[in-house]
């Protein structure tokens, strides 16, 4: 089994596993939170196998009946993180309307006058 890590970006990761054909675990050295979330193939894995490492960090038991296959990506991803983006897009589509309405509202008057 090879498993190497192909992409992190804040509060993703991807893990790439190869040749997985017996249950592993998979440890992620970030402080421990059930709000750490992995899929794979967008498949949640369940609650049950997420547990504490070393008193802080994640880990993952993950089994051959969690994939498809031998080879697959492992997305873990801290599901709050997610909300936060969620929260910024609606924010920046708010001013962005808002200003649209005061342009427009202030063509309005000037075509008034």
């Amino acid at each position: 089994m090879r498993i190497c890590e192909r992409f992190t970006f804040n509060s993703l990761i991807l893990v790439e596993v190869k040749n997985a054909a017996e249950p592993f675990n998979l440890i992620f050295s970030e402080s421990f939170s059930p709000d750490w979330k992995a899929y794979i193939q967008r498949k949640s894995i369940a609650e049950e196998q997420h547990f504490m490492v070393n008193g802080f960090a994640n880990g993952w038991e993950i089994t051959p009946r969690d994939s498809n296959g031998k080879s697959y990506t492992v997305i873990i991803e801290y599901w709050p993180q997610r909300l936060f983006y969620i929260g910024g897009i609606i924010s920046i589509l708010t001013v962005v309307f808002c200003l649209i309405f005061e342009i427009f509202k202030n063509l309005r008057l000037k075509h008034k006058e």
